[in-house]
């Protein structure tokens, strides 16, 4: 017994010791910052405010969940991968131009789709409407900057400029929540100005850790524009699939069932946020040592590091699983008698929290690898089976449906990409001759 202590006390020595190991948790605790401040305004308006105000909430938020997913496609990914053999100058130039393109392409598409937005909700209400759409549209605005100069840090392997950034964004977002609490005023429309505020002055302390300076230069922007189309056409494919596969569900569950339905699922979801957050943390450090293992030509390092990753992922995965089962009934008192009921919706979602935790390290490993066109293939078929599915299984099962089907598409996307991942690992093992 005793020399299997000193073994495994010698394992945790040589991990906590280990820089990718430093980095990965660091990356990870930044991400908790955010994932937390969250989880907790969605708990608040949750247990406080009506379901239909929760419902309207989580389908703005939604929007600019979509303008994440566009802007990893064609702006931060494409741009990690770009600079994993660039000099110092290059480096410069790459960054400079990708945020003037992020700006000019964007902008415009954010602005747009709140008046796409703002066409079909403003059926009735329209003076509150109005103010949701607009603060929405700041908030989205707030929220692409703050994730392209975090995008920058964390391709420099700065965690420590990311953490303070994060820091800064939760202590104010959690003084707000507070704050709107105790006037009573916590609703959607307040709940996007937090998250406005909270992303802007995340955004400006993050600006004055950067170097670099963002000179508008007609070249860089075309240079850029170049070099990341021929990554992110791809990644912005799959972008949209995967805004089907993910996000969809929450308008057709809203058209099918209504807000007050799409309140019970995002509820039953918040009970899996902390997972959650653990899964999504793990994707921004997975692209940057990645590629910085990749761009080293470590492919025996890099395969260890992804299996690291996704062995840390579902064994995080498990714990808390396996902790919800027992200690479900004092976590779902937190959300209120309101959701009393969603038990079954709870435990659906951690089997999809789980397929994720396999799911995103293989995804991304394969984004690192430059394998942005299979990648988006697959998610254009995971991303149609979850719309079919979910249609079809939302008004057959109602809550439960539309969650089931997001499973499934979730299960056909692991099935793929494991497929793939197989494939190229053969390649990466097979001497060249």
């Amino acid at each position: 017994m005793r020399p299997f202590i000193e073994k495994f006390r010698a394992i945790i020595i040589t991990i906590s010791r280990s820089n990718v190991v430093r980095k990965v948790l660091g990356a990870m605790s930044a991400q908790l910052l955010l994932s937390l401040s969250s989880f907790a305004l969605g708990l608040s308006l949750a247990r406080f405010a009506e379901k239909e105000e929760y419902g309207i909430y989580v389908v703005l938020f939604s929007v600019i969940g979509i303008f994440k997913n566009m802007q990893n496609a064609l702006v931060n990914t494409p741009m990690t991968v770009i600079m994993q053999k660039a000099d110092q100058k290059s480096s410069r130039k790459i960054i400079s131009g990708t945020a003037w393109l992020q700006i000019l392409v964007l902008v415009p598409c954010a602005l747009l789709s709140m008046i796409i937005l703002l066409s079909l909700f403003a059926m009735n209400n329209e003076r509150i409407i109005y103010s949701r759409i607009a603060l929405l549209s700041v908030a989205v605005l707030f929220f692409l900057s703050k994730e392209f100069i975090r995008s920058v840090n964390f391709m420099r392997l700065e965690i420590r400029y990311v953490f303070i950034m994060d820091i800064c964004y939760a202590i104010l977002l959690f003084s707000l929540v507070g704050v709107f609490l105790l006037a009573g005023i916590l609703t959607s429309t307040t709940a996007i100005l937090a998250l406005s505020i909270g992303y802007f002055a995340s955004a400006v302390i993050g600006f004055t850790f950067l170097k670099d300076g963002f000179l508008f230069r007609k070249g860089n922007v075309r240079w850029a524009a170049k070099q990341n189309w021929q990554y992110g056409r791809w990644a912005f494919v799959g972008a949209i699939s995967s805004t089907f596969q993910n996000r969809a569900y929450i308008f057709v569950a809203t058209a099918i069932l209504g807000l007050e339905q799409i309140a019970d699922i995002s509820a039953a979801r918040l009970l899996l946020m902390p997972i959650g957050v653990f899964i999504a943390s793990s994707v921004k450090i997975i692209i940057a040592k990645g590629s910085d293992l990749v761009g080293r030509s470590s492919t025996t390092e890099f395969r260890k590091f992804i299996f690291f990753i996704m062995g840390f992922l579902m064994l995080a995965s498990l714990c808390y699983l396996v902790f919800l089962i027992l200690a479900y009934k004092h976590i779902v008192a937190i959300l209120g008698p309101k959701y009393a009921n969603i038990q079954k919706l709870a435990f659906l979602w951690g089997g999809y929290f789980l397929v994720t935790a396999i799911r995103m390290p293989l995804e991304y490993s394969l984004l690192v690898l430059k394998k942005f066109r299979i990648v988006a293939i697959n998610d254009i078929v995971a991303g149609v089976s979850t719309l079919v599915l979910c249609f079809f299984f939302t008004r057959a099962f109602s809550t439960y449906g539309a969650v089931a089907s997001l499973l499934g598409g979730e299960s056909i996307l692991l099935t793929l990409l494991l497929v793939q991942f197989v494939r190229t690992e053969n390649l990466m093992r097979t001497p060249r001759a």
